[in-house]
């Protein structure tokens, strides 16, 4: 499997990272700069970009089990030059990630996605989720559906405010 890198014209980044974003919410995503681990080194839920014009600032979000703040601002991208989808070159409907340039002297951004089904991940942030409510409220048991219910409700609460 090879890859190809597909530039992302500047005019369509907006609409572009809307539609790349839904296609890819819940992936198991992994951050680099360069060639280090940011964040996400067994790969977190991928919640999205977002890139404000007026700011000139792409910022990327990943899901955390964290229950008062489900959803943490990973890193910024300040005055970004350029974004490419990454695909696998024999199937480019096969998302693998995408690559974006920041200003000249920072370090190049890659979010890489791991072949793990989206629900998967989906679940194992919500079990993660569960568990953190299981121990803010002091680890009492028989109270399971009720700290997984509550997760659901997190997350997609979460994921509404999001977009």
């Amino acid at each position: 499997m090879g890859v190809k890198k597909e530039r992302i014209l500047k005019r369509d980044w907006e609409n572009f990272l809307e539609d790349f974003n839904r296609d890819n919410r819940f992936r198991a995503a992994v951050i680099r700069l360069k060639d280090d681990v940011l964040e996400g080194d067994w790969g977190r839920p991928f919640i999205g970009i977002k890139y404000d014009p007026e700011e000139r600032v792409a910022r990327v979000y990943l899901g955390v089990p964290q229950p008062d703040d489900p959803i943490k601002l990973i890193y910024e991208i300040k005055v970004p030059r350029a974004f490419w989808q990454i695909v696998d070159s024999e199937d480019t409907t096969k998302v693998l990630g995408i690559q974006i340039q920041p200003k000249p002297g920072e370090p190049m951004v890659y979010i890489t996605f791991e072949d793990i089904a989206p629900e998967e991940v989906k679940n194992r942030w919500l079990q993660e989720m569960a568990y953190a409510l299981y121990l803010k409220r002091g680890m009492e048991h028989g109270k399971d559906q009720e700290d997984w219910f509550t997760a659901e409700n997190i997350v997609r609460k979460a994921i509404d405010n999001f977009v």
